[in-house]
């Protein structure tokens, strides 16, 4: 009940934030936050603390929802054409999948908490790759988004 009520938090969040802060600049704060929290769900997991662990674990499922979990739709429709954003739909379940199918190997066999760690890092990637190669499309109509991408 308590995640439920965190994501209608978040998704209401994330609509308000949209029309203030650019998707660009949403993704890349969402994602460093988001290893920060991954990290503070490791050293909590570690160590038995049971209440920071669940704060952390809320707060990522926000972050999760104001930023990549609706903005990653909004780009992939607004970036490519209907083809590419329904080939990036089937790769991104491919991968919701596999990580569902390896997470419990990943915690119970190979990493036990530290597999939050390697989440974080993800996180980071993420975050730099979008800093360095995604071009900000708030604001911008069709014809000018398409111009930036079409530019590759």
């Amino acid at each position: 009940m308590i995640v439920l009520i965190f994501n209608c938090f978040s998704v209401l969040i994330g609509t308000w934030i949209l029309n203030y802060f650019g998707r660009k600049s949403i993704m890349v704060f969402t994602y460093f936050a988001m290893a920060i929290l991954l990290g503070m769900m490791t050293v909590s997991a570690n160590n038995e603390w049971g209440y920071t662990e669940l704060v952390a674990t809320i707060l990522y499922l926000v972050m999760f929802e104001v930023g990549p979990g609706a903005i990653t739709w909004f780009f992939m429709s607004e970036i490519t054409a209907d083809v590419g954003t329904s080939v990036a739909t089937l790769i991104h379940w491919i991968f919701v999948l596999l990580v569902g199918a390896l997470l419990p190997i990943m915690f119970n066999v190979l990493f036990g908490n530290w597999t939050f760690t390697i989440f974080a890092g993800l996180c980071l990637i993420a975050a730099t790759f979008i800093s360095i190669f995604v071009k900000e499309t708030k604001g911008l109509s069709e014809q000018e988004i398409s111009r930036i991408y079409c530019s590759f």
